[in-house]
């Protein structure tokens, strides 16, 4: 069965409602009480069905640690946390829609940090606490077979060695099947799940165990301007797609902290199909070597950017995917700068809505 393929080939975001409810701005909850409010109103039953009438097969959900370990700087309880993830969980099955569980943030996984170890893949009592989250998510699922949960051990993984993470996912996965052994397991790649770094992951003959990227390459495109971005701020510049980048590397001369960040992409002077398809090659090359399922757990385009330009550099990414057998998810739904819709659920753009939708049905031109 390639779960991937018949299951989880066109999913969205739902990130803000369990994790990064704090980069809501002004809307972000400040107490349990405005949290609770926030996780009966940000995502709803109507989200859900109106996700699946777009189009989408899969939800990819992130969450935070801190609701399932009760830390003192919770806004919500563990049983809070479940029960409103319990009631998602039926709001998928009612709509056939299947659902990837992602551990967005963790303790002791510090994004980006490249220069030494971070704490997570040394510090025991860290990796005990982040098997723990799992054995917990394992024993309350055990018995769901439907909708389809897959667990996604960590998002976007930082690891300076190369070849502690490996040793933290192969763990956690034993921990895992002496619970339940027929669970399907999403396993990030290295440098916050990028393409290029699939290869030095350490695979199993698992078939439940699955693997998976993010792109957003060239950032200098899919992030133009970002507000939340100090490197693209500084970069400033508006690039169409497709289109040229221009002044990289001369940028990254005079701001040298950014080096390691952007060391793949600071020789592209193109965005256009072409120039994706060569930084995707370390994820195409995978499936072709492996034989096993790669799933593409995020990909967009920043709202400040044309809807056709962003539709544009969607619908080439998608096309290449699902000529490969590549699932994937969109980021982001609701919010986050890159959603769909507004807080209230507004529709943020009709126009590139629909055009959206003409690229999850892989429409071509036509899109």
């Amino acid at each position: 069965m390639t779960m991937i393929r018949e299951h989880f080939m066109k999913g969205i975001n739902l990130g803000g409602w369990f994790a990064q409810a704090d980069c809501l701005g002004d809307n972000s909850p400040r107490n349990r009480v405005e949290m609770e409010t926030h996780l009966q109103t940000y995502i709803t039953e109507y989200d859900i069905r109106q996700i699946r009438e777009w189009g989408y097969d899969h939800i990819r959900l992130p969450f935070d640690y801190r609701l399932v370990e009760q830390e003192k700087d919770s806004l919500a309880s563990c049983d809070m946390f479940i029960h409103h993830l319990d009631q998602c969980v039926e709001w998928c099955r009612a709509n056939n829609m299947g659902i990837v569980l992602d551990l967005h943030q963790a303790a002791g996984n510090v994004y980006g940090m490249t220069k030494k170890p971070m704490p997570l893949l040394t510090d025991e009592d860290l990796q005990n606490r982040f098997i723990n989250i799992w054995i917990k998510l394992t024993e309350h699922f055990k018995k769901v077979s439907e909708p389809i949960i897959i667990f996604e051990l960590l998002n976007e993984v930082s690891d300076s060695t190369g070849f502690l993470w490996n040793r933290l996912y192969l763990k956690t996965i034993g921990k895992i099947r002496e619970v339940d052994p027929s669970r399907y397991i999403l396993v990030g790649s290295n440098e916050q799940n990028s393409a290029f770094r699939l290869k030095e992951l350490d695979l199993l003959e698992d078939p439940k165990v699955i693997y998976n990227f993010h792109f957003y390459d060239p950032m200098m495109f899919t992030h133009q301007k970002a507000h939340f971005s100090e490197d693209m701020l500084l970069y400033n510049k508006n690039i169409s797609y497709p289109g040229e980048i221009t002044g990289f590397p001369e940028y990254l001369e005079q701001h040298r902290e950014y080096v390691t960040k952007f060391a793949h992409v600071v020789m592209e002077n193109k965005v256009n199909k072409e120039s994706m398809e060569k930084l995707l090659a370390g994820a195409l090359n995978f499936v072709k070597y492996s034989g096993k399922e790669l799933y593409c757990g995020e990909f967009g385009v920043i709202d400040t950017v044309k809807s056709q330009d962003a539709v544009g550099w969607m619908k080439d990414l998608v096309s290449i995917l699902n000529e490969n057998g590549i699932g994937h998810a969109m980021w982001n739904y609701k919010e986050m700068d890159f959603g769909l819709v507004k807080l209230n659920g507004e529709i943020r753009d009709e126009k590139r809505l629909n055009m959206i939708r003409l690229v999850l049905q892989d429409k071509g031109e036509d899109a």
